[in-house]
């Protein structure tokens, strides 16, 4: 499948495990460079490390004061 998204960087919150680590893997194998948002940093990075591009931030999106 071609999505035309080669080197174009693409968040994927909730992207550390289960079905948003398919996601970043899907992502990757297009050639996307994915930017994980996760509160599990650790998983994250172990992802970013397995698909060999992107970046990830840790942060829990369920506290609003952090989303602002």
């Amino acid at each position: 499948m071609n999505l035309n998204i080669q080197d174009k960087k693409i968040i994927v919150t909730g992207g550390a495990k289960g079905i948003g680590a398919g996601i970043v893997i899907a992502l990757a194998k297009e050639g996307a460079i994915p930017l994980i948002i996760d509160r599990d940093n650790e998983s994250a990075m172990e992802l970013i490390q397995k698909i060999g591009k992107g970046d990830c931030l840790s942060v829990d999106l369920s506290k609003p004061e952090i989303c602002i």
